[in-house]
């Protein structure tokens, strides 16, 4: 019997995970260059905060690469958690920008409006009926 045909959908939801899975990779680390650069007093609760920022983020990319693995073979589609998790910091960027009154295109808005809107592309790919019959096809979803 031959391999059923990886649909369309659930490569361009990999596909557009990627650069999600990136950013968490390289925000712990870029945070704790950031809590390292910082003077003043009470620096401990700055690196407790440090360090679970870089678990958080680890934690994120971890989960956000083995879940493009997962929906590549078509076993589970765990992939949701971390793209909802980014989703989620995109509906919180709107909203500051909503309170705010204005857009600005500071690296600091326009990078989770970027990968919220990429994960949230994914996961409406991910979601489809094409998407749904090639995670059904093993039995786990």
């Amino acid at each position: 019997m031959a391999p059923a045909k990886r649909p369309t959908s659930v490569v361009l939801g990999v596909v557009l995970m990627v650069p999600v899975f990136l950013a968490w990779l390289a925000a712990g680390p870029a945070w704790m260059v950031v809590t390292s650069n910082m003077e003043g007093d009470g620096m401990i609760l700055f690196w407790i905060l440090g360090v679970a920022i870089l678990a958080l983020c680890l934690l994120l990319a971890f989960m956000a690469g083995a879940g493009m693995l997962q929906a590549w073979r078509g076993q589970s589609m765990k992939i949701s958690i971390p793209a909802g998790f980014t989703l989620f910091l995109f509906f919180i960027s709107v909203l500051n920008m909503i309170i705010n009154g204005k857009i600005d295109f500071a690296p600091s808005q326009l990078v989770p409006l970027v990968l919220g809107a990429c994960a949230g592309a994914a996961l409406f790919l991910l979601n489809g009926a094409s998407a749904s019959a090639w995670f059904a096809r093993s039995g786990r979803r």
